[in-house]
């Protein structure tokens, strides 16, 4: 009767006093936490599942590319907790970068417009790699060192750069 009316105001699982041990006690312990992991992953999935239902929208609206990238940059941002998402565009000759999209939480104003020329083969090569890429400490890496001042001064400690494709050919990136 216990059980049932436990089961019933909505337990998961119950102990009864009294009736411990050490197996049963450890079984509703494991049981309580892959619970818990169970939730984060759906509700992960879930933010996933919105951020994605957001941009399609935005691209069946009929938006232009650059409007479709600033919801990007802000659902990214918002889903994953992070203070700033930038989308870059090559220019046709794919000699440089220009900032199209930025989504910034902080004062710091967005740097829409400014472009960054590639004269170094890092983003030739990760685009031409088609993978994302991780870079942990970006005020010390090499491959980085033109834009090192900027990173600097927008107080940016790390990246995850993400190539963007169309029809398999590169046409930016997301970080």
């Amino acid at each position: 009767a216990v059980d049932l009316e436990a089961m019933q105001a909505g337990a998961a699982d119950y102990l009864v006093k009294g009736q411990l041990d050490a197996p049963l006690l450890e079984r509703s312990i494991r049981y309580a936490l892959e619970r818990k992991r169970s939730e984060i992953q759906i509700q992960r999935r879930n933010r996933e599942l919105a951020l994605l239902n957001q941009v399609i929208a935005a691209s069946a609206s009929g938006f232009a590319l650059d409007a479709i990238l600033q919801i990007t940059c802000r659902e990214l941002a918002l889903t994953f907790n992070v203070p700033r998402v930038t989308a870059l565009l090559l220019n046709d000759d794919q000699s440089a970068a220009v900032i199209s999209a930025q989504y910034v939480e902080s004062d710091i104003s967005p740097l829409i417009g400014l472009t960054i020329p590639i004269q170094s083969s890092f983003l030739k090569s990760l685009l031409a790699s088609k993978a994302p890429l991780f870079i942990e400490d970006c005020q010390t890496d090499p491959r980085l060192a033109p834009a090192h001042p900027l990173l600097q001064q927008r107080g940016i400690a790390s990246l995850l750069l993400l190539p963007l494709f169309i029809d398999n050919d590169p046409v930016g990136a997301i970080l």
